[in-house]
């Protein structure tokens, strides 16, 4: 009856103060407290059956009293005649002998069920190990209520940063159906819809919607289905345009022990990057066109220079070397494009080899 009572608490207190309260009623026993410790270990807080009520405990420190020296030790701790024990703390005046069983799981303590009784003398063998049987039941419904407890604030709080993300993020399942999906992924993806509305509904039905609304994101999708159908699962990434957003999107699969789980899609809006990168290799291109017409002009006036024959020697010699400065600087010039050509993956590279020697003279001359 105790562990049927215990069984459906997921909150520590709940489970702590039901705990109490079912002990006292099918044990037998009139005095049955239950402590657990702080964050801290430094006090110990919960619940106490009397014969009539159930009450919380008051704060008490961990350091004394025979619970507290059952929290330390890890060991039961038996006082016939609390007259007797130096530890004993009377946080009931009436009380003559008090049983303190530590709830141990996994290695840890995480609690004291505590027994007092007004007789010297009033637990025996038997009520030892049964109280010792029901801090084992206890320790586990405990565990299990802190593990359910972190579970769900872990949950609440990845919830609260996916829900927060400017990015759009979309966590399928391994039955093609979404598990995850945040305001954000529907704003890119261009589809009216609420995250808790899309949540479990199969890409296909997805894939409907895309076709009406975005059908360069349709594509990829149509695409990325097709490449895991072949057995395909590495990662990918790629971007769509649904105007007025470039989207950058990114796929990444979710396993655990070598099962695959499912994917992993974030999308990134990158309009404002793309934006500043026209404006830049426009910026770019319009430098380079006005760069070259005064040089075309240099090098023009140089090179009839270059032919006069009334020049004197030295004088020609200062005309070759500005005109191969002016060469040099239209070549940088067309350098400039070719980088710009380059950040786009617009320009094959091209290998060739080349003698040293006369790249060498070429700088000295």
């Amino acid at each position: 009856e105790i562990l049927r009572a215990l069984g459906g608490q997921l909150n520590p207190e709940a489970v702590t103060r039901m705990a109490v309260e079912a002990i006292a009623q099918f044990a037998g026993w009139s005095h049955v407290g239950l402590s657990l410790p702080s964050e801290d270990r430094q006090t110990l807080t919960g619940w106490f059956a009397g014969q009539t009520s159930v009450e919380p405990r008051p704060v008490f420190p961990a350091s004394g009293g025979i619970v507290g020296r059952a929290l330390r030790t890890g060991q039961t701790q038996y006082a016939p005649d609390t007259a007797l024990d130096p530890d004993y703390m009377p946080l009931r005046s009436a009380t003559r002998s008090e049983l303190a069983v530590p709830l141990k799981y996994g290695g840890r303590v995480l609690g004291v069920l505590n027994l007092e009784s007004d007789q010297p003398g009033a637990f025996h063998d038997d009520d030892i190990l049964l109280a010792e049987s029901l801090a084992d039941a206890v320790a586990l419904a405990l565990d299990n209520a802190h593990l359910h407890q972190t579970i769900a604030n872990e949950r609440s709080q990845l919830q609260a940063l996916i829900k927060s993300s400017r990015d759009g993020v979309i966590l399928i399942g391994a039955n093609r159906r979404i598990l995850v999906i945040n305001d954000a992924a529907l704003h890119l993806l261009g589809v009216s819809s609420r995250p808790e509305d899309a949540v479990g509904l199969h890409l296909l039905n997805i894939l409907q919607r895309l076709r009406r609304v975005s059908t360069g994101a349709a594509k990829i999708l149509v695409a990325e289905m097709r490449r895991f159908q072949q057995g395909d699962e590495s990662p990918s990434e790629g971007e769509f345009e649904n105007p007025p957003h470039s989207v950058h999107w990114l796929n990444l699969p979710v396993s655990m022990g070598g099962t695959s789980l499912g994917r992993l899609v974030v999308m990134r809006d990158v309009t404002e990057e793309r934006a500043l990168e026209k404006t830049r290799d426009d910026l770019t291109r319009t430098m380079v066109h006005d760069l070259r017409n005064p040089l075309a002009a240099i090098s023009g006036v140089l090179s009839i220079l270059q032919e006069d024959i009334s020049i004197l020697p030295e004088q020609g010699q200062a005309v070759e070397i500005a005109l191969d400065s002016a060469d040099r600087m239209s070549s940088l010039v067309n350098d400039i494009l070719d980088v710009s050509r380059l950040e786009n993956k617009q320009m094959p590279m091209e290998r060739k080899t080349f003698a040293l020697a006369p790249l060498a003279a070429e700088v000295l001359k």
